[in-house]
């Protein structure tokens, strides 16, 4: 498939296709999908993963309560879509 550097395809537990890309060429990756293997583009999304190499793991069980709070409230502001942290709220 020509659409730009794919870095992974795979299926989910339900059955899905996963494609990872970067997110510069979700649309070209997406517009290949149809275009290419016929099929049709249910959803599609930019998600952030975390990695090690920026992985907060330094913070303090008062930091990790606050961050944890603020976390929530986030999600819970109807404008929010989504929200990201490369922090482990468990500890």
């Amino acid at each position: 498939m020509e659409a730009g550097p794919v870095e992974n395809v795979m299926e989910d537990e339900e059955g899905r296709v996963v494609i990872d890309t970067v997110p510069e060429a979700v649309k070209d990756v997406e517009e290949a999908v149809l275009k290419e293997l016929g099929l049709e583009v249910k959803r599609s999304e930019v998600m952030w993963c975390p990695n090690e190499e920026t992985l907060f793991q330094d913070a303090t069980p008062k930091a990790l309560v606050e961050l944890n709070r603020l976390y929530n409230e986030l999600l819970e502001y109807p404008g929010i879509q989504g929200v990201s942290l490369n922090i482990d709220l468990d500890g």
